[in-house]
């Protein structure tokens, strides 16, 4: 049962894939096992690479992202979705992709609010306001083209439920969670406009200008 978290992330990149062209990198992301329901090949680029930190993900570039190996101004396009919550310091990640981003180049991102821990729970530490997320944006001086919060209160609600049931196993959960999936048109229903206050996390669109 896809999340509404999911569906967020996939819809953010389809809807602005016209900031993705040239050679992308993919940071966090995953080549082999890559969830959701984008698809890279449908884009016109001229390279997808990966970079992550787990060598079973088979990507390009095995490494952390506050050292990427690659030489300033070699990427037109940085894709960030879901990374931002592992990040120890991010101030020298975006350190970094200012040093490799082209001027007028982008990157796109998006990182969870009012979301359930990551299944790696061990690793997923952070959780950002649209606040804190203007702080960093603006400390290496990226230009915000959008910052938008992704979904409302029923879409956090579902989400929650949807993990508290997956993640316990057994008879009572297993009809609960067929119950909930048969409630889910409700719940896209009563899913409304973005809400500031109560959301499931927010998306990003960054310019380097110079």
């Amino acid at each position: 049962m896809i999340s509404f978290r999911r569906k967020h992330i996939d819809n953010f990149l389809k809807k602005n894939n016209k900031f993705i062209k040239g050679d992308v990198l993919d940071v966090g992301g995953k080549k082999i096992n890559r969830r959701g329901s984008f698809n890279p090949t449908t884009i016109n680029h001229r390279s997808w690479k990966y970079l992550n930190t787990d060598p079973k993900t088979k990507p390009d570039f095995v490494a952390n992202a506050n050292d990427i190996p690659l030489s300033n101004n070699t990427v037109n396009t940085i894709i960030f979705c879901e990374t931002l919550e592992y990040i120890e310091n991010p101030l020298e990640v975006f350190s970094e992709f200012r040093r490799i981003l082209i001027p007028g180049c982008y990157i796109l991102g998006t990182c969870p609010f009012l979301s359930p821990l990551h299944g790696d729970k061990e690793f997923d530490k952070y959780r950002y306001t649209r606040t804190s997320l203007l702080d960093l944006f603006q400390h290496h001086k990226f230009e915000v083209v959008s910052l938008k919060e992704m979904g409302s209160t029923s879409d956090v609600i579902f989400d929650l439920l949807r993990v508290q049931l997956s993640y316990h196993r057994n008879l009572k959960n297993i009809i609960l969670l067929r119950i909930l999936n048969l409630l889910k048109p409700i719940f896209l229903f009563l899913s409304g406009s973005e809400n500031e206050y109560i959301n499931t996390g927010y998306s990003f669109v960054l310019k380097k200008n110079d």
